[in-house]
């Protein structure tokens, strides 16, 4: 397999044995999440727990939905950048050229196609969808701004991720020493004011993407110190052990986060949250590094336990075709909410999240089947970066 695979957005890791096949069990179940997520908040607008025009559920199911949301962002991103974290340090032993060329393939070019493709989809789909946008103006930023609201800021900011582990692993600054570094950025971040400094450093205290780097840059760091650890033999925990913890953590996950959002945080965690605010940091950073550990923790010894009993194949298959599914779930599962309402017009909740995360997910994985079947390598990828499954396992 080329490096281009192994080092692809969202990581393709071998399939040469169990220790790394639950790498793509544990994205198999994180990009259901992401396409469940997207979809809801499609339909629903979580902030004010309220069904957006056209849907129509009970106040009890928008809590209940509105819980599983929080839960679910509390976490689920987190997880992709653990994950690809895992197989930076291979990257970074490169030469600059070497490096940034398959990521400029493998990450930059999926991420211009497909916003470009998602911003034109919703400007011609303007009059359905209720949105508004100059396509001129979004993809003449996309250099510098990903396409607000869109989920391609996750490419972006793994592209800045990777390019900082490279340049400070060039530097010869060790795995642990890097972790450390991105810690104290994500906990202290808040203390560094630099928009006191000239209009230059006010607009770059303003970029989301520093933001969002310093957010997640700690859990990609995080993949690839822990990753000796993670991904070598050794001895084997029972199956019945990894469900059992792996449940427990993903309750306990649950349990924190259903009530986490930007205006309340987890009375349970409310020491942490007293300390930061008397030191003047962000309370809510300190707080959702918790319920987004546990959430990491839990899908993995999942990932461990399903890996183990051979249980589910197809969420093996559905994490080599994470990256497909990701950039292309946006514009299907759209489409499918806009044919539900206005053609079918089926406006219940329980539907539009179903169908819609079913959509989301079979379009890119047909569309990625059918360009690999006519040899078309530049849908999703610059050049033949195929996944090495054409079908789930059994």
């Amino acid at each position: 397999m080329s490096n281009a695979i192994h080092e692809k957005s969202l990581i393709q890791p071998e399939r040469a044995g169990g220790r790394i096949q639950w790498v793509n069990i544990a994205k198999g179940m994180g990009i259901i999440l992401v396409v469940f997520g997207h979809v809801g908040r499609g339909v629903i607008e979580v902030d004010h727990e309220t069904v957006k025009q056209g849907i129509v559920a009970t106040a009890s199911a928008i809590r209940q939905y509105v819980a599983v949301d929080n839960a679910i962002y509390a976490f689920h991103m987190a997880l992709f950048f653990f994950l690809s974290g895992l197989f930076v340090e291979r990257g970074a032993q490169k030469l600059g050229v070497t490096f940034f060329g398959q990521k400029l393939r493998t990450i930059a070019y999926p991420y211009l196609v497909w916003a470009i493709l998602q911003c034109l989809f919703v400007a011609v789909a303007a009059g359905h969808a209720g949105s508004h946008i100059s396509p001129r103006e979004v993809i003449l930023k996309l250099p510098w701004e990903p396409y607000i609201g869109s989920q391609f800021w996750f490419l972006y900011v793994l592209m800045v991720c990777m390019t900082l582990y490279w340049a400070l692993y060039q530097l010869r600054i060790g795995r642990t020493a890097i972790t450390l570094i991105a810690l104290t950025a994500y906990l202290l971040g808040q203390w560094i004011h630099v928009s006191s400094h000239g209009k230059v450093l006010a607009w770059l205290s303003d970029w989301t993407v520093l933001y969002q780097t310093r957010m997640y840059f700690f859990y990609f760091a995080g993949g690839a110190s822990l990753a000796p650890f993670i991904l070598r033999p050794g001895k084997q925990m029972s199956a019945i052990f990894l469900a059992l913890i792996g449940a427990v953590l993903l309750a306990g996950e649950y349990w924190l986060a259903k009530d986490f959002n930007p205006t309340h945080l987890p009375a349970h965690l409310s020491a942490i949250s007293q300390f930061a605010i008397s030191h003047g940091l962000n309370a809510r950073d300190w707080v959702a590094i918790i319920p987004a550990a546990m959430g990491i923790a839990g899908m993995i010894a999942m990932a461990f336990f399903i890996d183990r009993l051979r249980m589910v194949g197809w969420l093996e298959w559905l994490g080599e075709l994470t990256l497909p599914i990701y950039v292309a779930q946006v514009i299907a599962a759209a489409a499918a909410r806009v044919a539900l309402q206005k053609v079918l017009h089926v406006h219940q909740l329980a539907v539009h999240l179903v169908v819609g995360t079913a959509v989301g997910i079979a379009v890119p994985v047909i569309l990625e089947s059918l360009a690999r079947r006519i040899g078309f390598n530049y849908l999703f990828a610059f050049g033949a970066t195929a996944p090495t499954s054409k079908k789930p396992v059994k």
